[in-house]
């Protein structure tokens, strides 16, 4: 297999084709390391950052020129100083950042310590610790050094000792402060009164940087110990390595090293002389800060205390060697005015603070090495790059017009050779790939001038052993040690042992191989060229066979442009790359087969199983079986992340390597799955370059479409093993913020805080805001959601990073939230139960209410019902007593039983009336206090009768007694009984007895 790859006249028409397809100017960036820039917010003040602390939850916080800063990832929060205003900052510097046991984060703002309850919201102010306010230290200057020990005491520096503050915990004041200073004549006391540095180890040991030397706090004994035997220094910063070394940067001595167990000093000074600039020592003697990475390596701010200049610098423990990044401070890096400020937060990620904001940095992704940054000069080289990799290891890289670097493994250093100036011109200009070091160490060069030969002196230096004056255009050295150098008029051979042409070497009338690609298994050189189709020359007879595409013949080439790029198969076949797909050539038959017709592909390499991988210029990667002749193409339509990937590479785990117009891919043909490092990974640009390599030991260099070129091994890359901790951090209502404990709040914490969220029936319209406390690449992290009661599967919200939930109808809810970080490594769902609340109307205790005013209902309904039918059965008793017996006699004989009430004052009212002439049924009404319609519709009821015929029935009645009893004339009869004229009387009588009054008597 062949890992180095160049081209000529391929190589111009892709070009070609690239600047048609991809219509965009890409520009160099200037970076020194893969930081990732930040800013909090607007305006330099809130931008100039003192202190950074990461809290357990994962929260970042930042102390600012201009407030409190808080971090997830995505959103800022920030609390501004406003003098106007009840703010419960009480200064604009926030200088002092530490977070308590509890949870709590302490803050130290205009020479005052404040604390804030992230879970309530919530600011206090300790203005009075224990009668000693810190108001009168004003002029100590506390600033961003202080700490909280094991034991919960707080640990203040100062330019006037040491304050530790404790609270108590009951009686009296809430604090109690005890103030440690330097006492001439008691050595167990402090070193000096000028505090600059604290330390509170992993053992629970608390070290003390002062103004000249280095303590530590007795807390058995209550009292100082000097280490005078070693640093006596100004000590400026303490940090402890995972040894339990203390580290102790100093303003004037340089680095020193503590060893805790053996009691022992070391220093670290930076180089003297001449070298001093380019030595891998500490930039100065001034250490301003030490922080730990998550990689093992010290990260320094080193410098000059007297120009306030200082470098950043890292520090690898095992190797002894400093490497220094931005000296001084560009604006591309860090500002040279701002007074910056460093952190390593759980993750291991280094935060570096500046007056132009943050730049983070993940040291575990740094494994892109940006070959610009050892090698400046190449930050003006352009594309193309060739490379070739010598038989000694020796990697040599070509360009079009700046000459030749030479990369030597064994010293890991680059060589630069300029071109050589040939009568005021470039002789290398548009010469590619113009160089080859054969396999006894000398190196071979085609120029405008010739083709020269040379060798190495003792300083390294290119020394011309012989020059040529035909054109080499290719070089390829053949198993039997002999150098062959093709040409546009033919093939020169070169031996080497002997170190002479060969005779009769020169073939003209060949038609040109000045583009070799391989030698197959029967000795025979292969050439492919852009126009020509393919050439096949012997170099024992010296002919020349060409193959061009023949319309109509099936078994010719698909196309006369072919890519350099062969490879030969276990039986012996050739595979080409071209126009118009894949070509196969056989060598038993002499026939060739096309396939992937239509396809451009670009670069093939083999897998595994008779599988070959094939880029292509505009149509994605494919997998090609040989033997089945069945492919499958990789795009972005079924996942791939482009149509232009450049050259593949197979590492040894099986993976595909390729770089790209939107990064490094890593192509996975197990699962099928491609993921992409980019400018979030460390890379310093996204868009490659034709022409890459693959070295021996698995190495891989891509140039840059920019210039330049990366150079990375693919067993550096590991994924990110860290989960990510997902956190709901946001919460509205009807799309407004909610304020944690008002009245009507849902909030009693921080909904990030809160387990089970209760709401109204009319609190339904709500957003829930979420991220995941990974910091690495947060723009490369995914969510997924899930409703419970509402979603029956995960959600992919995509870019968003909050959901909306409107009009949920009353009930129980789990919203759970899980995410992945820039590697796809998933967390465990988080989770928070929601309750919706009915309104009070649709409540349970409400619908109990309803049940009971139903059943009450039904009941009075049932009575009423119940009372109706045995009315109307009492009424038809009645009736029918009525029509057998006459109601009149009944209710004289006293046989009234149901409604008796009713009919007694009834018969009252007639007994008393009857005989009254006007006594009619208004009058009636009127007596039994009903209105006529209720009186007729009683009567009607009870007797089945009008009330005016029961009127008269009575009056009837009365009279026939009358006749019955007594000797009054019917006239009489018909007065008492109230009739005035005797004819009426008379026809009521017969209607009612069937018989006239007069005939009673006989």
């Amino acid at each position: 297999m062949f890992r180095s790859v160049s081209y000529t006249t391929f190589a111009q028409q892709a070009l070609l084709i690239l600047l048609t397809v991809w219509p965009l100017i890409f520009f160099a960036q200037s970076r020194e390391i893969p930081f990732q820039h930040i800013t909090l917010g607007r305006g330099q003040d809130v931008n100039m950052v003192y202190e950074i602390l990461q809290d357990k939850q994962g929260f970042i916080w930042f102390g600012t020129f201009n407030g409190l800063v808080r971090y997830d990832g995505y959103r800022f929060r920030h609390w501004p100083y406003d003098p106007e205003t009840r703010h419960p900052l009480k200064g604009k510097r926030v200088n002092g950042l530490l977070e308590s046991p509890s949870g709590k984060i302490w803050i130290l703002s205009g020479q005052m310590l404040l604390s804030y309850d992230p879970r309530l919201d919530t600011f206090y102010t300790v203005d009075n610790l224990g009668g000693d306010s810190l108001i009168r230290y004003r002029n100590s200057r506390y600033n961003e050094v202080f700490l909280q020990d094991s034991s919960g005491d707080l640990w203040l520096r100062s330019q006037r000792g040491l304050f530790r503050v404790r609270e108590k915990q009951e009686g009296g004041q809430a604090f109690e402060v005890k103030h440690y200073q330097h006492s001439p004549g008691d050595s167990s006391s402090l070193s000096s009164n000028v505090v600059n540095a604290l330390l509170y180890d992993s053992r629970h040991r608390l070290w003390i940087g002062a103004e000249n030397g280095f303590n530590f706090f007795d807390r058995e004994n209550g009292r100082m110990v000097r280490l005078t035997h070693g640093c006596n220094a100004a000590v400026s910063s303490l940090c402890e390595m995972a040894s339990g070394e203390i580290w102790i940067g100093t303003r004037q001595a340089g680095l020193w090293v503590y060893d805790p167990e053996k009691n022992t000093f070391s220093n670290y000074l930076p180089a003297d002389g001449r070298e001093a600039k380019n030595a891998l020592s500490i930039a100065g003697k001034w250490v301003k800060q030490i922080v730990r990475d998550g990689k093992g390596n010290l990260w320094l701010l080193a410098g000059s205390a007297e120009t306030q200049v200082v470098a950043l610098q890292r520090f690898a423990p095992d190797s002894g060697r400093f490497d220094s990044y931005f000296e001084p401070f560009p604006p591309t890096g860090l500002s040279k005015n701002s007074v910056a400020q460093m952190f390593v937060g759980g993750d291991g990620l280094l935060w570096v603070a500046t007056g132009l904001g943050l730049k983070r940095f993940d040291p575990y992704r740094e494994v892109f090495a940006d070959i610009r940054q050892r090698e400046p000069y190449l930050k003006d080289w352009s594309l193309h790059y060739s490379f070739y990799e010598s038989p000694g290891g020796n990697l040599w890289i070509g360009t079009v017009s700046r000459g030749v670097l030479k990369y030597a493994p064994s010293t890991d250093k680059f060589r630069f050779y300029p071109p050589p100036d040939f009568g005021g011109k470039n002789i290398y200009r548009n010469l590619i790939k113009s160089l080859y070091e054969d396999s006894h160490g000398y190196l071979w060069r085609r120029t405008a001038a010739g083709t020269f030969r040379y060798a190495f002196d003792k300083n390294d230096e290119l020394q011309e052993t012989a020059h040529f004056p035909f054109y080499a255009g290719n070089f390829f050295e053949d198993s039997s040690g002999r150098l062959w150098m093709g040409n546009k008029d033919g093939v020169t051979g070169f031996n080497l042992e002997a170190e002479e042409l060969l005779p009769s070497s020169v073939l003209p009338n060949s038609g040109g191989l000045d583009n070799f690609g391989m030698e197959d298994r029967e000795g025979w050189f292969w050439s492919a060229s852009w126009g020509k189709g393919l050439k096949r020359y012997n170099p024992s007879t010296g002919e020349v066979v060409q193959y061009l595409h023949e319309p109509g013949n099936p078994h010719s080439i698909g196309s006369n442009n072919i890519t350099p790029v062969m490879l030969e198969d276990v039986e012996g076949n050739l595979w080409f790359n071209g126009v118009n797909g894949l070509k196969k050539y056989d060598l038993a038959t002499g026939h060739f087969t096309n396939y992937l017709k239509g396809v451009e592909t670009v670069y093939s390499i083999w897998g595994s199983d008779s599988i070959l991988w094939a880029t292509t210029s505009g149509r994605g990667l494919y997998r090609f079986n040989i033997h089945t002749g069945e492919s499958q193409c990789y795009s972005p339509q079924n996942g791939f992340p482009t149509i232009r990937p450049i050259t593949p590479f197979q590492d040894t785990q099986g993976n595909l390597w390729m770089s790209s117009d939107v990064g490094v891919i890593r192509f996975d043909p197990v699962t099928e799955t491609a993921q992409v490092f980019d400018e979030s990974d460390g890379l310093p640009g996204v868009v490659f370059s034709y022409g890459s390599c693959q070295r021996e030991n698995g190495e891989f260099f891509f140039p840059l479409w920019e210039g330049g070129f990366i150079r990375f091994h693919p067993d550096s890359l590991r994924s990110d093993t860290i989960l990510p901790r997902p956190a709901i951090v946001e919460f509205q209502l009807s799309n407004q913020p909610v304020e944690i404990g008002a009245e009507g709040s849902p909030l009693s914490h921080a909904i990030w805080a809160t387990e089970h969220l209760v709401l109204k029936h009319n609190q339904n319209n709500f957003t829930l805001g979420f991220t995941a406390f990974h910091y690495a690449a947060p723009a490369q992290n995914q969510f997924l959601y899930k409703m419970e009661g509402i979603d029956a599967a995960w959600i992919d919200p995509g870019s968003q990073r909050s959901v909306n939930f409107a009009g949920l109808a009353p009930g129980k809810y789990t919203f759970r939230l899980k995410a992945a970080n820039h590697d796809g490594l998933w967390s465990e769902p988080v989770a928070l139960r929601i309750t919706i609340l009915p309104p009070w109307w649709a409540a349970w205790w409400a619908y109990g209410l309803y049940a009971l005013l139903i059943a009450g209902l039904l009941y009075t309904y049932y009575r009423l019902q119940l009372r109706r039918r045995l009315a109307e059965a009492e009424a038809q008793r009645l009736r029918e007593q009525f029509a057998n017996h006459g109601w009149f006699r009944l209710m004289q004989n006293g046989q009234l039983q149901f409604h008796d009430e009713f009919l007694k004052k009834l018969n009252r009212a007639l007994e008393e009336n009857y005989a009254d002439e006007n006594f009619d049924i208004p009058q009636l009404s009127e007596a039994m206090h009903l209105s006529r319609a209720q009186l007729y519709r009683k009567v009607k009821n009870l007797t089945g009768k009008p009330v005016g015929q029961v009127l008269r029935s009575y009056r009837m009645r009365r009279a026939r007694a009358l006749l019955e009893t007594t000797d009054l004339s019917v006239s009489q009869v018909a007065v008492e009984v109230g009739f005035k004229h005797l004819p009426h009387f008379s026809r009521s009588f017969q209607q009612e007895f069937g018989v006239k009054p007069s005939e009673m008597r006989k």
